[in-house]
């Protein structure tokens, strides 16, 4: 019986992290969203947005910025990148083009 069950559990993980319609790994995006945004990766995480699956990334450029990046697990595009202010609590208005941001 835990033959059986073994091979179930280690799929189930797989699903898990890596969803069925995702053709992009976490590890890829990753790549993709360092290549944009140097820096180092305080947290990851894949989730569901809008119908689409999304892989989100938390980076920390060398100038002390933190930027949240996301990235279209299907495509590998980058759909958003925000960058966090410390100092704004409401969350509001934190939205920048990709672009304009990296031309600060």
């Amino acid at each position: 019986m835990i033959k059986y069950i073994a091979p179930l559990i280690c799929s189930l993980g797989l699903v898990l992290v890596q969803p069925a319609h995702a053709s992009i790994s976490l590890k890829k995006a990753q790549s993709i969203a360092l290549k944009e945004y140097p820096g180092t990766v305080l947290e990851s995480e894949t989730e569901e947005e809008d119908g689409l699956t999304v892989h989100e990334f938390e980076i920390k450029t060398k100038d002390g910025s933190v930027y949240e990046v996301e990235i279209d697990a299907k495509t590998g595009k980058i759909i958003e990148a925000e960058l966090e202010d410390s100092d704004d609590e409401d969350d509001d208005d934190d939205d920048q083009d990709k672009d304009s941001e990296k031309d600060d």
